[in-house]
């Protein structure tokens, strides 16, 4: 940790400089704005330090203050000497523990951005989620600023200290996901069904979404594919001076995203439909058959056939009205092995009625629906219903219902 005295004489002597770090929209394929990133210099070795160093030095030196407001004016004086008049943000950092601090109304970041030239719709705010203390300070000075015209950011999104209140409270321009949500979140899919919910969440509201801390490919990939707007990492572009900004190199990487991107949705969609087709081929025939049938035979046909097909879980026929008149038959003894007794198979006479894939096809009027995923309470398990309507020999109309592992 940094001490009191190095501390004061880098305040003093303003030993900072700021960092530059690009966001990213693939849609439009361009850089839209940059991050500051402060970082200090040691007076006597000339060693960096991080900000996160000097921040935990200043509030244990009572210079908080002091210090975040130091980084403010040296990030928004290097935005505005080199991109001034161009149409790109300024992500600035925001600490919300220094609001009890100052007189919220002096308008001090409003008369800073206003004497270097830069336009407050320039500048986005972005408040660390976890370190909000004050909610009633915080939404008096969001208010404030949001009048303004600036950006509001709600940062760190879906960390530790995440709470959905905070969108209810400040009602961010962008919320940014926490990296440790974005790493690996192409192999994770807990982790894509939570950013998958903040999209849409935030979709609803009118807020972007940013993807922060992406390195991979894949991940950019998954998370353009759930809907994330703007992106932030390593893999564009690493913080650098504003002079050593690489604009060429960047707009290389965004247009090798957005190749990849499009080939692997282009696949992507493709064998979605393809998976579709097969499954409903399956349904089909399965209700062609059934057409000579009555209903005490259904049992012994889906026993029969079930294990003809490796994707689907189970099988189950319901009645025009939702109710279940045939047994659950699983594909595999084994596939039924629940977490715990929420999850149970249902039997003859469960009423379905108001399940999503029964609804749907009585709203829309189908006589076939796929649902999206979801977690089957016949096994605990993620899975897809397909429901597909038929009539038997006696001209009564049933509703027989795939479930397909994914």
């Amino acid at each position: 940790m940094t001490d009191y005295k190095t501390l004061k004489i880098i305040i003093e002597q303003q030993k900072l400089f700021t960092l530059l770090h690009p966001i990213i929209s693939i849609k439009e394929k361009r850089v839209i704005g940059f991050e500051a990133l402060s970082r200090g210099i040691n007076p006597e070795t000339r060693d960096i330090i991080s900000p996160i160093e000097l921040f935990e030095s200043a509030f244990h030196c009572n210079m908080s203050l002091k210090l975040d407001r130091l980084c403010r004016e040296k990030a928004v004086k290097t935005f505005a000497d080199k991109f001034k008049n161009s149409d790109y943000m300024l992500f600035l950092n925001f600490d919300p523990s220094i609001l009890d601090q100052v007189i919220i109304g002096n308008g001090w970041l409003k008369n800073l951005v206003s004497t270097q030239g830069v336009k407050p719709g320039n500048l986005a705010i972005e408040i660390v989620e976890s370190s909000v203390e004050s909610q009633s300070l915080l939404k008096k000075f969001v208010n404030l600023y949001r009048n303004y015209g600036f950006v509001i950011v709600l940062d760190d999104f879906g960390a530790q200290h995440s709470n959905l209140d905070r969108i209810l409270q400040l009602k961010p321009d962008i919320i940014k996901i926490d990296r440790e949500l974005v790493e690996n979140v192409s192999q994770d899919y807990y982790k894509q069904s939570i950013v998958g919910s903040i999209i849409s969440l935030a979709n609803k509201i009118g807020t972007l979404v940013l993807a922060e801390g992406v390195e991979k490919i894949e991940d950019i990939i998954k998370c353009y594919e759930l809907g994330a707007d703007l992106f932030q990492g390593y893999h564009f572009s690493r913080p650098a001076c504003a002079e050593d900004f690489e604009k060429d190199f960047c707009n290389k990487k965004i247009s090798q995203a957005s190749d990849q991107i499009f080939t692997y949705l282009n696949s992507r969609i493709t064998q979605q439909i393809s998976s579709q087709e097969a499954f409903e081929t399956i349904g089909r025939e399965l209700c062609s058959r059934m057409k000579n049938m009555k209903p005490e035979t259904f049992d012994h046909f889906l026993k029969d056939n079930i294990t003809r097909f490796e994707q689907v879980q189970c099988m189950y026929i319901l009645d025009k009205n939702g109710k279940q008149v045939s047994n659950t038959i699983f594909r595999l003894k084994t596939v039924f092995n629940p977490r715990h007794t929420l999850f149970k198979p249902a039997v003859k006479g469960t009423d379905h009625s108001l399940k999503n894939y029964f609804l749907n096809m009585k709203i829309i009027k189908s006589d076939i629906y796929f649902t999206e995923p979801y977690t089957s309470l016949a096994t605990g398990g993620i899975c897809r219903t397909m429901a597909v309507e038929f009539n038997n020999i006696e001209n009564e109309s049933f509703i027989l219902c795939l479930d397909f592992s994914i």
